[in-house]
């Protein structure tokens, strides 16, 4: 599977909760995530194929504090640029794990998971606060 189709797949992903639109009067809030593992695994509910993305000790926490402030507001975790996943807050992301699911294929997220744990993508948490 090609990247962009990796991409595409990925727009479709929940978080949280799948939004459509974003918010139009948003300011936001951009910082830089690193990401302690990242692998490929079948989800025991839907046993279809998932991402799943641990975070550093320190991203976790901001992670937490933003997602806290934010609850409703419109979240957004790229990776070198491109929109992995756009989602509402609707709960704190606590604990630092983000499961990242969609209609992909067990090569594309063995593949996005090996690109995450390179170190050589850039991964972005952006929010669209309301305020």
């Amino acid at each position: 599977m090609t990247r962009s189709a990796i991409t595409l797949r990925a727009r479709i992903l929940a978080v949280v909760c799948f939004c459509a639109s974003p918010c139009p009067a948003a300011a936001a809030e951009t910082f830089l995530v690193e990401i302690k593992q990242a692998s490929g695994k079948i989800d025991e509910r839907s046993h279809e194929p998932i991402i799943e993305v641990v975070l550093s000790d320190a991203s976790a926490r901001i992670v937490a504090d933003v997602t806290t402030r934010n609850v409703g507001a419109q979240a957004e975790i790229r990776v070198d640029g491109e929109a992995l996943l756009k989602s509402v807050i609707r709960e704190p992301i606590l604990g630092g794990k983000i499961m990242i699911s969609g209609r992909f294929s067990r090569q594309a997220v063995d593949d996005m998971a090996a690109r995450l744990m390179s170190g050589a993508a850039k991964v972005e948490f952006v929010v669209n606060s309301a305020n």
